[in-house]
């Protein structure tokens, strides 16, 4: 029970450390319970946790409404049996709430895309009505065509810059567009000032 405690008060602190962390979990394989930073300690079965992991590899996942990082590791002290999963649960709507700030201008939005094996899963907030919004398919399939870069992209006669850039440790791509003529504005003004 008291190593359980010290765990639980390990696994806070790792929470505690990343404002974008809502939970952290340890899953001890030979005794079948959950260490949680915020649940404490539950039982939990076997069959709960995957066994696609190798030990020391990162794998991102997701359940009904949590995205979390997951990694298979074993302890020593325990021996062969003494397998553990340790994750970190993301807290998306502080993430979101941080990325609607780079929303400055009007049409402009940030997209994330994570790529699970049963299919993607998008977040996006923008500045858009729902009549001008961009389909998140659409920017997913022009920045396929130009990764890790900056491509254009025109959508309702209007002209996009689309700046895109994927983790090639999570998998995660991260989106940011923003209308053309916002970014000629600081151009324009150069040449009036010019001009002048």
């Amino acid at each position: 029970q008291q190593r359980m405690l010290q765990l639980q008060n390990r696994l806070v602190t790792i929470r505690n450390s990343s404002s974008y962390v809502s939970d952290v979990k340890a899953y001890i394989v030979p005794v079948g319970r959950t260490v949680s930073a915020m649940g404490g300690v539950v039982e939990t079965p076997v069959a709960a946790k995957p066994n696609t992991l190798s030990i020391g590899h990162s794998n991102l996942m997701h359940d009904q409404d949590s995205i979390y990082m997951t990694t298979l590791m074993k302890d020593k002290i325990m021996g062969d049996n003494g397998l553990f999963y340790v994750e970190v649960y993301f807290d998306q709507q502080k993430l979101m709430d941080k990325l609607s700030r780079l929303n400055s201008h009007d049409n402009s939005g940030v997209l994330i895309d994570y790529p699970f094996a049963d299919g993607d899963w998008m977040e996006r907030t923008d500045n858009q009505t729902e009549a001008d919004r961009i389909p998140a398919q659409v920017i997913l399939d022009r920045i396929k065509k130009h990764p890790n870069g900056i491509t254009t992209l025109t959508y309702h006669h209007e002209k996009y810059y689309v700046a895109s850039k994927t983790s090639a440790y999570l998998g995660i791509t991260f989106v940011k567009y923003v209308p053309a003529k916002i970014m000629l504005q600081p151009q324009n003004m150069l040449i009036i000032w010019f001009w002048i």
